[in-house]
């Protein structure tokens, strides 16, 4: 009884995404009908035969978003996992996708920035502001998007400049971890033509976990992002819109703490002065080198331009997108994962991408539409890995090394999808991409100290060179069919690549090649939605197979890649309903069930759990003078899920139920005051287990979910 009275009272305050709300043509209250552009085309989200979810700018406020590794609070059944010791994040959907993988990893759930490409991973954990929506699209989508999207794709839309001077400013203040965030925007209209939009985001995040060697919080942050966006109309068939953005982050503080210890993990300690180590999960580290601030610290940026223009041609749209990104860190951990300076590891890395897409779009309110297209990609990584090891022993586990690993890609493309419409009900779609690249890589490996390490563990290598090329063809057929305007059915079958490529961190620099994934999925779909826009029902029912997976595996002090076979079925399903009996009352519902495990050996698939998904109610009421009541919640689940290859190797996740919660009040002034609370019950989990470096078996180290928090967020909007 006191576990349901808890449970209801937590539902009446929890907060998440809500199910989004506007009003229909007759003035009635009805669900929103969001705008997608996942297919290259303008289109509903309900009208899109494919398996998409979308976070509009007002769901990411109610949870307080303020980068992408926030944005699973607004889309369930997104996994987001950061790798401990730099800014590497792995992304799955319906428990697959990539691992928290080495720097110079593509991921196979795809990152764009207005429809641009993201190559690097590390982007997944960049800052999320000023943003119109974000589309989170499962399944392989790689014949119109682009190869790397075999498992996926996400897709964030920033905010584009209007012909109305516009302002909106927000502020957040969280007490438990001593975290603020500012953001704002400023619209300004240069003339007719001409309009542009400037936003600006800084963070300062306080660490969760305590290190008890240090007397510090790991992991803070400090943030600072900045957009500035023009948008330029000459005429009824020409628009442009160039974008220039610039995030800077300054973090430190290493958040793994010792879970499993032998007496060689707890006799290294002693040594280092420190002989309290304690295995507890209960966010206490202990975590210490002299070398490395609170024994990790990162420095990094990120500049990334790029200019779309569509050219009106009749009622035919050409489209030209000019994407640009330059990224840079520097890094320094104590990957011994211990007290005292056994072992460093320094990382520099560069990166430099430059794309070029060309595509026609022809008339949507024709039969017959398609979409063709040319895109060309270059981008280049360059990376040093310095390892220094000071392990005692007999012999010691000694020595320096830095690896050098420098790749280029290239890469084009040419796609097309086609839709025609056999009847005013049934559509039938095809698509096809050919992609040619190729990847070259200069690869040494330089010995500064000699040791053990040095010598044997990660052996010098004289410098040397490696290449692979590509040449791929993917696609998709799709049936869609409309009985009527609110309900379609489709089915559809998808192939999808993702590029093979080279280890920036092998052992062996010469066995560093890993092949390419080769993604083949099948689904089974219904959309529906009520003539008055009351309710939303879909659901998915899928199966992938995955040859060649490209699974990653973090040892601790590096990531290893290997290639195996996955499959995968399952069911994804969502209601979206504003009740006619509750007038201001939202409900949200989605859930994916995923059975995703290793062809070859049966076992599960690491960091895919079995369920996973939210529910949501969102209520609001006028109040007096102008001001109207806001109360919203969420309960947000995972089952269980391994997080090795061997799901022996270390401890798995359990499963996890968190309960967030907003109350808040805004007023027809634009003025808005909330109250927002995450993991209210303060629950805790393994989010990410490794075994601990150069140890025997049975040490392991791990991270944990950010505890309970509450925040004080105001906001106003002119």
């Amino acid at each position: 009884e006191t576990c349901a009275r808890t449970f209801a009272s937590v539902l009446l305050a929890i907060s998440a995404v809500p199910a989004v709300q506007a009003q229909s043509t007759e003035g009635d209250p009805g669900l929103e009908e969001v705008v997608v552009t996942a297919r290259l085309r303008s289109e509903t989200v309900q009208d899109a035969p494919i398996s998409v979810n979308v976070a509009t700018d007002d769901a990411l406020e109610r949870v307080a978003a303020t980068s992408l590794l926030d944005l699973p609070r607004a889309v369930p059944g997104l996994i987001l996992q950061k790798a401990p010791n730099s800014s590497q994040t792995g992304v799955t959907l319906r428990g697959l996708g990539s691992s928290p993988g080495a720097a110079s990893f593509e991921s196979s759930v795809g990152l764009f920035v207005n429809g641009a490409y993201v190559p690097r991973t590390r982007e997944f954990a960049a800052s999320l502001f000023d943003i119109e929506r974000v589309e989170v699209v499962r399944g392989t989508q790689s014949s119109l998007l682009g190869k790397n999207t075999s498992l996926g794709a996400v897709n964030v839309v920033t905010k584009t400049p209007g012909h109305e001077l516009a302002f909106n400013a927000s502020a957040n203040y969280e007490t438990e971890l001593d975290s603020w965030t500012g953001s704002g925007g400023l619209t300004v209209p240069l003339g007719e033509q001409l309009a542009m939009r400037v936003a600006a985001q800084s963070e300062s995040l306080g660490g969760w976990v305590k290190n008890a060697a240090t007397g510090k919080e790991s992991e803070e942050v400090e943030r600072d992002s900045g957009r500035v966006t023009f948008a330029w109309e000459p005429s009824d068939s020409f628009d442009a819109t160039v974008v220039y953005e610039t995030q800077e982050y300054d973090g430190q503080g290493m958040p793994a703490e010792l879970i499993r210890a032998t007496p060689e993990a707890f006799g290294l300690s002693a040594l280092a002065g420190f002989p309290g180590l304690e295995t507890d999960f209960d966010r206490v580290s202990a975590s210490s080198d002299s070398r490395a601030k609170d024994a990790f610290v990162e420095e990094s940026s990120v500049d990334r331009a790029s200019a779309t223009a569509h050219w009106h041609i009749g009622d035919f749209i050409v489209t030209s997108q000019t994407a640009w990104s330059q990224s840079d860190s520097d890094a320094s951990a104590g990957t011994d994962f211990l007290p005292g300076d056994y072992f460093l590891q320094v990382t520099n890395l560069d990166a430099k991408s430059l794309s070029q897409e060309l595509r026609l779009t022809s008339p949507a309110q024709e039969r017959f539409r398609y979409v063709a297209g040319a895109y060309y990609g270059t981008n280049d990584f360059e990376q040093d890995n310095t390892f220094l090891a000071n392990y005692p022993g007999a012999p010691p586990l000694s020595g320096d090394t830095v690896t050098h690993f420098d790749q280029n890609t290239d890469s084009w493309s040419l796609f097309g999808q086609v839709d025609f419409d056999l009847t005013a009900k049934l559509t039938v779609s095809g698509g096809l991409r050919y992609t040619d690249e190729q990847k070259d890589v200069d690869l040494a490996r330089t010995v500064l100290q000699p040791g053990v390490m040095s010598l044997f563990v990660f052996p010098p290598y004289a410098p040397f060179d490696m290449s692979r090329s590509e040449s791929v063809t993917d696609g998709l057929v799709n049936m869609s069919y409309k009985p009527s305007d609110g309900l379609m059915f489709y089915a559809s079958w998808a192939q999808g690549t993702k590029s093979g490529g080279f280890a920036d961190a092998a052992t062996l620099l010469d066995e560093s090649e890993y092949d390419s994934e080769v993604a083949q999925t099948a689904e089974l779909g219904v959309r529906y939605r009520t003539s008055d826009g009351q309710l939303t029902a879909n659901a998915t029912v899928y199966s992938t197979d995955v040859n060649d997976y490209q699974l990653v595996t973090f040892t601790g002090t590096q990531f290893v890649i290997d290639n195996t076979d996955l499959e995968a079925e399952g069911i994804e399903s969502e209601i979206l309903w504003r009740p006619r009996f509750a007038p201001g009352l939202d409900i949200s519902w989605r859930n994916t069930y995923s059975n995703a495990k290793d062809a070859n050996t049966g076992e599960k698939t690491p960091r895919a759990p079995r369920w996973s998904g939210g529910l949501v109610l969102a209520y609001e009421r006028d109040l007096a003078y102008g001001w109207r009541l806001t109360l919203d919640g969420s309960v947000d689940y995972e089952s269980s899920q391994t997080h090795q290859r061997d799901p022996d190797a270390v401890p798995k996740a359990d499963s996890l139920t968190m309960y967030g919660g907003g109350i808040g009040v805004k007023s027809d002034k634009g003025l808005s005051i909330r109250v927002i609370g995450r993991n209210l019950t303060d629950e805790n989990r393994y989010t990410f287990v490794f075994p601990t470096p150069f140890l025997p078996p049975g040490n392991a180290n791990a991270q944990s979910e950010r505890p309970r928090t509450v925040a004080l967020q105001v906001s106003y909007e002119y």
